[in-house]
């Protein structure tokens, strides 16, 4: 269990962890009415700073998020921002952290209801996980990921993880790390939670946004730093299953993980089953960036 950050922020307010409740008959609770971004905040212990990676981007995604599926809100991005500021001062972390930004619809309405809308920023103690180096092992689930035509898979909207958390329940079951999830076209699409890039002939290749992927901001961030400081070109598009097993290497990306190599797919060793040593060195400029220690992109690191 993560270590919880001593205090919430309840639309503005902050209170204690323990306080942050919502009514059991809100239409978040009924009806998975809520959409959610999931990020980090990197600490730099020679500077002594928190820095929060692309937190207005993430905030945008939240507000795309909330335009789909018509929440009716008066609250602003920037206020959202000084909340997530405020919510860092107040539990002064002084290590990496993954935090969450909820907005969900409140009161007692029912399934259609679109407002009010009411906001919770929550934070944990995330230290890296032995996976970053070990990698992982995939296995592809027997669900298939949802299409756009049944709900939008490109927001983070928190009904869309119980098709995520099936797959993991039934990857566990069968001895794997992660589910990999295709598509009703049967292309590659995500595993529960992160998006999928392989390496083959010194290419980078990862499934397009047409493949029912989130909108990943960590993937974002990988393709940008393979292509503008790696020279990789990378190609998005759709990507067979077989593909995966020959090629030379693996990895996923996503706020939660980061960039962990993928070692195995379906009991089959990708490359030579072990980091390679493209995954170790855009982990490494991934690590540079976030933690502060390159020059990134004008508000990509926000320093707390």
């Amino acid at each position: 269990m993560e270590e919880l950050g001593a205090h919430a922020s309840m639309n503005g307010e902050i209170i204690k962890i323990e306080d942050a409740k919502i009514h059991v008959l809100t239409p978040a609770a009924k009806y998975a009415s809520a959409v959610f971004e999931g990020l980090r905040g990197y600490w730099n212990p020679e500077q002594e700073k928190l820095f929060l990676f692309r937190l207005n981007d993430h905030i945008r995604r939240m507000f795309d998020g909330m335009k789909i599926l018509r929440f009716e809100t008066d609250a602003t991005p920037q206020q959202i921002h000084d909340w997530t500021i405020d919510l860092m001062r107040a539990n002064n972390h002084r290590e990496t952290i993954h935090f969450r930004i909820f907005a969900f619809i409140d009161g007692f309405g029912m399934q259609g209801s679109c407002g009010p809308v009411s906001y919770c920023i929550t934070s944990t103690v995330a230290p890296r996980k032995a996976a970053f180096v070990d990698g992982i092992r995939l296995g592809v689930s027997s669900w298939l990921r949802i299409s756009d035509t049944v709900m939008p898979p490109r927001v983070k909207c928190v009904a869309n993880y119980h098709n995520g958390r099936l797959a993991i329940l039934q990857a566990e079951a069968e001895g794997f790390d992660y589910p990999l999830f295709l598509t009703a076209h049967g292309k590659v699409s995500e595993t529960a939670g992160s998006c999928l890039f392989l390496v083959k002939n010194s290419r980078v290749i990862t499934p397009d946004l047409g493949s029912d992927i989130l909108e990943s901001i960590t993937r974002d961030t990988a393709i940008r730093i393979a292509r503008d400081e790696m020279g990789v070109d990378v190609e998005e598009r759709p990507v067979d299953r077989s593909e995966i097993y020959l090629a030379d290497e693996a990895f996923i990306t996503g706020s939660h993980q980061e960039i962990r190599p993928v070692i195995s797919l379906d009991g089959i060793k990708i490359g030579s089953g072990k980091r390679g040593p493209f995954v170790e060195e855009i982990q490494n400029r991934y690590i540079d960036l976030v933690e502060g220690r390159t020059e990134s992109p004008d508000g990509w690191c926000l320093p707390v």
